[in-house]
């Protein structure tokens, strides 16, 4: 995963429980890359082990980002 990459983390990490920043953030953007790519929330989901109100929450902390 490239989101893995560029936060300096495993995909493992990306897909595990961990809640440090690096692991959230590039949780999030690989999440926000999935769903631009087209696919569900659920399917997302599906595949990180979260609730798709989860992936939501991601996808607009990336797309509106806090000051």
């Amino acid at each position: 995963m490239a989101a893995a990459e560029a936060f300096g983390t495993t995909p493992e990490v990306l897909l595990g429980a961990d809640r440090s920043r690096a692991a959230a953030d590039g949780r999030a953007v690989a999440m926000t890359a999935a769903r631009i790519q087209g696919h569900s929330l659920p399917s997302i989901a599906r595949h990180f082990d979260r609730d798709h109100t989860t992936v939501l929450q991601a996808t607009r902390r990336i797309a509106n980002p806090p000051h």
